[in-house]
C-alpha cells in the first residue's frame, strides 16, 4: 500500500475503490472523456455468448476503430469519432478464431492484433 493511499481513511477508501464499479461515475468518465481512445484486449473467448452480450454492450455506448483509423488520426489526417474504442486479440488461439473474430466480424467490428501465442 501505498504511504498516500495509507493516509486516506478507511470509509474512503472503499468508496474509491468502489466508484469504478459505479453507474453514475461511468455515466460521468462516459460523457467527459469522448475523445477518450479506448483500447480493449482479449485472451480468447472462452464463452462466445457472453463475449456477443459484451460487443452488443460496448457497441451501444462506444464506436469501434481500426488500427489504421487510429494510425491516420495520430498523423493528424483524420479524426477519430465520439467514444472511440479499438478491440485487440493478444493471442491465436482457437476461441478467438472460433468465436471472438466471428462475432466481431458480424457486428462488422475491426479486430487488430490476432497474432499467434508461443
Amino acid at each position: 500500500m501505498s504511504a498516500l493511499w495509507g493516509r486516506v481513511p478507511t470509509g474512503a477508501r472503499r468508496t474509491l475503490a468502489l466508484a469504478p464499479q459505479s453507474k453514475s461515475v461511468t455515466e460521468l468518465a462516459h460523457r467527459a472523456t469522448p475523445r477518450t481512445l479506448r483500447i480493449l484486449g482479449f485472451h480468447g473467448v472462452p464463452n462466445p455468448e457472453q463475449f456477443e452480450g459484451l460487443l452488443k454492450e460496448i457497441c451501444s455506448r462506444y464506436h469501434p476503430v481500426s488500427m489504421e483509423e487510429v494510425a491516420a488520426a495520430a498523423r493528424d489526417e483524420a479524426q477519430l469519432p465520439d467514444h472511440p474504442v479499438l478491440f485487440t486479440f493478444d493471442d491465436g488461439l482457437c476461441s478467438t478464431f472460433d468465436a471472438g473474430q466471428i462475432l466481431a466480424e458480424n457486428r462488422l467490428i475491426p479486430i487488430e492484433g490476432v497474432g499467434v501465442g508461443v
